[in-house]
């Protein structure tokens, strides 16, 4: 029997892009939250700062650890049941976090707790999704810039939200209310809406049957003729020198989202004013996503990636300047837009990255363990804010850090520009 969802008019993986662009929405809104409560908790419970943000560590490392685990699970048991349990878990862990009172106990609650649910419901298992719905040749690009632009929604609406909430009703009622909304908006989404595989209803990924892309190389035509599985592909140098960009992307990216509003505040901006600002940026990796996604697909990932790259290097010179701007309000819509570019073309771009490097089957394991890479970076990334900050005094050593790691992760990514025609394709006449 036919599913009656081939019935309807338009292609059913954009449902699919709908439900991941609402899903991540939520869920980063929930994430890049941390950095106002930890204004907030820091100055409740006097805990230091490196203190603090080694609770996202932890929960990053946790992560890590067990990311390889739910992409494998992505491949075998089907994404829709997979995150409806990824809701649950951070859904509950959200809870007890509102209940805390000491920092071991927000270390297990929100550090460990969250980890599972935050693994399932990653940027990379989401991206993972997707691509089983398009294909390299189709718009694989645009779909995964359109999903992952809910991550900026999200930060746009509920960062501020969650300030408010902060301030006017405390800490403890906006975990709640985050909370809320993952059981009651996210589960039910994914669980009503969500189809693993376009096959699963009789439908095939859009692009499927075009021919692939063709370049030339020593006056010879190149097609894609390889598969990969996790094994095959865990051999090359390749793979792990991608994980290596990743890893360096997100240290980067995550030492200065979690700490950009205590480095506003410590300057002399109010909470709000920075919690508005940071807010704003969600407004434009929304666009940003969606604009990169579909600039790769026509001047390639690792360029786009590059020019994405360099919009963050401005972003965080920005943020290490403004002392000497004397609280004025524009240069921290100058950091939102330059911010917000460059976010837009990091974690969406390399996953597409590796997609497009390494199909075939695996393709949940090998992006969920690039997430584990993501999550690693971001670790150490948090964590090394918060204590460079207590050991120098401000932000600049580690802020500087960052610049020097998105230099490294875009100088890994150029080379592998020179390598990815060896991985996939096979000289023909």
């Amino acid at each position: 029997m036919k599913s009656p969802l081939r019935r309807i008019r338009f292609f059913y993986g954009w449902v699919i892009v709908a439900v991941a662009f609402v899903s991540l929405a939520i869920i980063f809104g929930v994430r890049l939250s941390f950095s106002v409560f930890l204004v907030a908790l820091t100055k409740t419970f006097g805990w230091s700062r490196s203190d603090f943000s080694g609770i996202y560590s932890i929960n990053m490392i946790a992560v890590a650890a067990v990311l390889p685990f739910v992409g494998r699970l992505q491949d075998s048991w089907g994404a829709r049941k997979l995150f409806a349990v990824g809701g649950i878990t951070m859904a509950i862990a959200l809870v007890l976090s509102s209940r805390i009172d000491s920092l071991w106990q927000l270390y297990i609650a929100y550090g460990l707790m969250t980890a599972l649910g935050i693994a399932i419901l990653s940027i990379g298992l989401h991206s993972a999704m997707v691509s089983r719905w398009f294909a390299a040749n189709g718009r694989r690009g645009m779909a995964i810039g359109i999903a992952l632009a809910g991550s900026g929604v999200g930060v746009l609406v509920l960062t501020p939200a969650t300030e408010r909430i902060i301030s006017d009703w405390g800490w403890r009622a906006a975990y709640l209310a985050l909370a809320a909304l993952v059981l009651f908006v996210a589960v039910p989404l994914n669980w009503i809406f969500l189809r693993d595989s376009p096959e699963q209803i009789g439908l095939k990924p859009d692009g499927w049957g075009k021919p692939p892309k063709r370049s030339k190389a020593n006056g010879k035509k190149r097609v894609v003729l390889k598969s990969w599985t996790w094994h095959s592909a865990s051999r090359t140098v390749d793979l792990w020198a991608l994980y290596l960009a990743a890893s360096l992307a997100l240290f980067s990216l995550r030492m200065v989202s979690v700490h950009q509003i205590a480095h506003m505040v410590d300057v002399g901006y109010s909470r709000r004013v920075a919690a508005d600002a940071v807010g704003i940026t969600g407004a434009v990796i929304a666009v940003s996503f969606i604009f990169w996604g579909t600039l790769s697909d026509h001047i390639g990932r690792h360029t786009a990636y590059a020019l994405g790259g360099l919009s963050r290097v401005v972003a965080v010179g920005t943020l290490l300047a403004l002392p000497f701007f004397g609280l004025r309000v524009w240069p921290l819509y100058f950091f939102a837009l330059t911010w917000g570019i460059s976010e837009g073309s990091c974690t969406s771009l390399l996953t597409a990255l590796a997609a497009d490097m390494f199909p075939g089957p695996a393709i949940g394991t090998i992006v969920g363990t690039m997430a584990a890479a993501f999550a690693i970076g971001s670790a150490t990334g948090s964590w090394f804010g918060g204590f460079g900050f207590d050991v120098w005094g401000s932000y600049k050593v580690p802020f500087s850090l960052a610049i020097i790691g998105t230099l490294l992760s875009i100088s890994l990514v150029l080379w592998l520009s020179h390598r990815i025609s060896k991985l996939n394709e096979e000289r023909v006449p």
